[in-house]
């Protein structure tokens, strides 16, 4: 009934696992702010192509999976470094 009504919870003697949980927290969240960061200048980026006539469909097709790589390398590069829950 437990794990139905919670996020999470944990079994043990000591508070640790909470502050552990914290640290992932901080660090998820950087890792969403450098997404989003991306994201708008990607997007500034892509407009101002399309805008100046330089953008093909050729150089879309190419970016838009590109931007999607970077995505997934910037969130691959900011795992979390703590050993619980890994």
């Amino acid at each position: 009934m437990l794990e139905k009504k919670s996020d999470f919870y944990f079994l043990g003697r000591s508070l640790r696992p909470v502050g552990i949980l914290l640290d992932i927290a901080r660090q998820r969240q950087a890792s969403v702010c450098l997404v989003f960061l991306f994201a708008i200048a990607y997007n500034i980026g892509a407009i101002w192509l399309c805008l100046a006539g330089m953008m093909s469909p050729l150089l879309a097709a190419i970016l838009m999976p590109l931007s999607s790589l970077v995505l997934l390398a910037i969130v691959g590069l900011r795992r979390p470094k703590s050993g619980f829950l890994n």
